[in-house]
């Protein structure tokens, strides 16, 4: 069951971290420069937000719940990537600062985020003038890039915790 959770965590982390660094180096960028070039980008953010947000949601308490759930199982066994069952004292410390990290996006997400994406989801949004539509955008992106480091730190904890060098076998 440990090599489950393990695996869980390791997908669940990985995959919010992808999405988030995707968002991060693609999106926001691009969402700039359509609006630098005086296209609407927030007709653009307004489409694809809600669908990363239904993704996102369930990554980020899955990686959490996962991560958490492998430290709380009380083993410092981890399952690397060549199927071998090694014990770890710090594997327990790196699963739970990796779910401590994930499960910090959900209340990062609701307190500093939701506000502002609130505000750009409304439908007078659009109506509003293109430098209050940029600047919102640019402190979303902003805002944004902290959930994408969160993730990677924790991405590479609990990615190091699998394949670190330690766990080459002779």
């Amino acid at each position: 069951m440990s090599s489950l959770v393990q695996a869980a965590a390791l997908g669940a982390t990985g995959l919010f971290a992808g999405a988030s660094l995707y968002i991060s180096v693609v999106q926001v960028p691009a969402t700039e420069e359509m609006s630098a070039s005086g296209v609407d980008a927030l007709v653009a953010w307004q489409r694809f937000f809600p669908k990363a947000a239904s993704l996102q949601a369930p990554l980020a308490f899955t990686a959490s719940a996962t991560s958490l759930a492998h430290f709380l199982s009380g083993t410092d066994k981890v399952y690397t990537a060549s199927g071998y069952l090694v014990d770890d004292g710090d594997a327990r410390v790196s699963f739970l600062v990796g779910g401590l990290l994930m499960g910090s996006i959900i209340p990062y997400t609701l307190r500093a985020m939701m506000p502002l994406n609130r505000q750009l989801m409304l439908k007078d949004a659009n109506s509003q003038p293109g430098e209050w539509k940029r600047a919102k955008l640019r402190l979303w992106g902003k805002l944004h890039h902290a959930r994408t480091a969160a993730s990677l730190a924790a991405f590479g904890l609990v990615l190091y915790q699998v394949l670190g060098p330690e766990r080459v076998r002779d």
